[in-house]
């Protein structure tokens, strides 16, 4: 099983969020499962991980835009990185976790369910054609009844969270690919972009026999970053100026207590309009 990073631009946090992520990874015994594989335009950051299993996989600037493709569509790439990383080790089963994730638990679970040829995605977010909220509403209205790459959408479709994904190694390539597809053609329809990639691996995915969500093992702060930022930059901090050496950082993680802090915080839409207007001014 190859756990897979995809972490790439110029935002300090993206980075401190990978490498709090594998830290916690590493405190899990994950370096015992297969090769930590990240792949970045920023290998410097990742120079203080100490593991044979990391392997810093460095893309440019033209591989982005061309894994982005003709839309530049920027959550695109991760379809792409994931193949790339597929077609590098056809052989082994893939667990992909977006920067912003922590692992709370062993991955031994996992790794068998891999084995036995489940597909995963973080947790079920609902039925579209149920949901009260007027972005999901939008997707289904414009998604329902229609055929993508030969799927039909049905009415029970449901959309999950795509910032942890599990893909086995059996027919993984031909998976891969047919998730890049369906993405480049809903892209085309008038949903709103940014969830195009989501609601491919969620079509995809869940159609298949031995489909489970891994929400136990791993945690997603997707509605709470502002928090779980300042307090990971506080963390890593202290490790810098403690001097820790990089197994004591791990050891440190246990003093993090991972599962205290919330992962989704909700904010009222006027201070969201709020901090978008103050971000525009300054």
């Amino acid at each position: 099983m190859n756990i897979v990073y995809l972490v790439f631009g110029n935002q300090l946090a993206i980075h401190q969020q990978a490498n709090f992520s594998i830290l916690t990874l590493l405190a899990n015994g994950g370096d015992s499962f297969g090769n930590i594989i990240v792949i970045t335009d920023a290998p410097d950051y990742y120079e203080n991980i100490q593991s044979d299993k990391l392997i810093v996989e460095l893309i440019n600037d033209e591989t982005l835009t061309r894994w982005k493709g003709k839309h530049n569509y920027i959550f695109r790439a991760k379809i792409k990185a994931l193949d790339f990383v597929i077609n590098k080790y056809p052989s082994q089963s893939l667990l992909y976790l977006d920067s912003d994730t922590f692992v709370v638990n062993s991955l031994n679970t996992i790794q068998k369910q891999l084995s036995e040829n489940y597909y995963l995605l973080h947790v079920n977010e609902g039925r579209l054609f149920e949901s009260r909220k007027n972005t999901q509403k939008s997707i289904w209205k414009s998604i329902k009844n229609k055929t993508f790459s030969s799927i039909k959408i049905k009415p029970n479709l449901c959309m999950w969270n795509a910032g942890i994904i599990g893909i086995p190694a059996q027919n993984n390539e031909a998976y891969i690919k047919l998730i890049l597809a369906l993405s480049d053609k809903i892209y085309e329809t008038n949903i709103k972009k940014k969830l195009v990639e989501q609601l491919s691996f969620s079509i995809v995915l869940q159609q298949q026999e031995q489909f489970i969500e891994c929400e136990k093992e791993i945690g997603h702060y997707w509605g709470n970053k502002e928090e779980w930022n300042a307090k990971i930059s506080s963390f890593l901090l202290s490790n810098h100026l403690k001097n820790r050496t990089f197994k004591q950082e791990i050891a440190a993680i246990s003093s993090f207590k991972l599962q205290a802090l919330p992962v989704v915080v909700k904010k009222s839409n006027t201070a969201k309009r709020l901090k978008q207007l103050i971000d525009k001014i300054f």
